[in-house]
C-alpha cells in the first residue's frame, strides 16, 4: 500500500521482452556451419586459390600512415603494366578495383612485382588436355600439371605480406656516448 502524499504508481513492467531481446545461443552452431560452408566452397573451386589476390596498398590519414594492408583490387594502371587485362585478371583469381589510383610510383612497381610474382608461379588448366593455348598468360605444359603444385590448393592469402627483418645493430660504447646524459637532452629539447 502507498503511504504518504506521494501519486499512485503506476509502473510499466508488463513489457513485451522476449520481443526485445536476442540471444546468441546458436554462436556455437553458427561458427560450425560458417566452417563447412568454407569447406564445401574450398572443394567446389579445388584446385584454385580460395581467396583472390589482392595488392598491397598504405592506409589512409596521418595515423596509418606508415602502415601497409591488403587492398581491394589492382589498379587498371597496374594491370596494364603486368600486361593483362582487367577482365582476363578476374578470371585468373586476381582481384580488379576500376576506382583506386596509385598515389606514388614506389607502390605501383611494388604491385607490379607482386603481380609478376604471381604470374610466375600461376598454373593455367589447359580446357583440352591435349591442346595447350597461348595468351596473356600460357597454359601450362603437362609436366607441370602433373606436378606437386597443381595438386595443392592456396587456402588463405595468396602470396603474403613479408615483414621486412629488423636487424639489430651492435656497436661498442665510446667515450662520447659516455659523456652524454638522457636528461639534458631531454631538458634541452623541451626547450
Amino acid at each position: 500500500m502507498a503511504k504518504h502524499n506521494n501519486i499512485v504508481p503506476n509502473v510499466h513492467l508488463r513489457k513485451h521482452w522476449q520481443r526485445r531481446t536476442k540471444t546468441h545461443f546458436d554462436q556455437p552452431a553458427k561458427k560450425l556451419q560458417r566452417h563447412q560452408n568454407r569447406i564445401r566452397k574450398a572443394k567446389a573451386m579445388f584446385p584454385r586459390p580460395t581467396q583472390s589476390l589482392r595488392p598491397v596498398v598504405s592506409s589512409c590519414s596521418r595515423r596509418y600512415a606508415g602502415k601497409v594492408r591488403y587492398g581491394r583490387g589492382f589498379t587498371l594502371a597496374e594491370i596494364k603494366q603486368a600486361k593483362l587485362s582487367a577482365a582476363f585478371a578476374r578470371s585468373v583469381g586476381i582481384a580488379v578495383d576500376h576506382r583506386r589510383t596509385n598515389t606514388s610510383n614506389e607502390q605501383l612497381q611494388a604491385n607490379v612485382e607482386r603481380l609478376a610474382a604471381y604470374k610466375d608461379k600461376l598454373i593455367l588448366f589447359p580446357r583440352r588436355q591435349d591442346k595447350p593455348k597461348k595468351g596473356q598468360i600460357n597454359d601450362s605444359d603437362a609436366a607441370t600439371l602433373a606436378s606437386a603444385g597443381a595438386s595443392n590448393q592456396v587456402c588463405g592469402t595468396v602470396l603474403p605480406m613479408k615483414k621486412p627483418e629488423q636487424a639489430v645493430q651492435f656497436a661498442a660504447i665510446s667515450a662520447d656516448d659516455k659523456q652524454k646524459r638522457a636528461c639534458d637532452i631531454i631538458r634541452e629539447a623541451r626547450w
